[in-house]
C-alpha cells in the first residue's frame, strides 16, 4: 500500500507541474508515446487504488515528465526539481 501512495503522490504532482490540466491531456501525451489507456487509470493512479506495473509505461511516463521540465534532474538517491 506505501508505494501506491506514493506514487499517487508523485503522479500528481508531476502531472501538474507538467502542466496538464487533465487527465486527457496526460492521456495524449502517453499515447504519443505509444501507450493507449483508457482515462480512467490515470484516475486510479492519482488516487492511489492502482499503480502501472509496465517498468516501461513507467519510464515513458517519467520521460515525459523529464520533457516538459516538471523533473529537471535525477539523482542515483533522490529527484530534485
Amino acid at each position: 500500500m506505501q508505494a501506491e501512495n506514493a506514487f499517487s503522490a508523485l503522479f500528481r504532482k508531476y502531472r501538474l507541474k507538467s502542466e496538464f490540466e487533465t487527465l486527457s491531456e496526460f492521456s495524449e501525451a502517453l499515447a504519443q508515446k505509444g501507450f493507449y489507456y483508457e482515462e480512467s487509470i490515470f484516475s486510479h493512479w492519482q488516487k492511489g487504488t492502482r499503480v502501472p506495473q509496465n517498468r516501461v509505461v513507467v519510464l515513458k511516463i517519467l520521460e515525459i515528465f523529464l520533457e516538459k521540465r516538471a523533473i529537471l534532474f535525477v539523482n542515483k538517491f533522490s529527484v530534485k526539481i
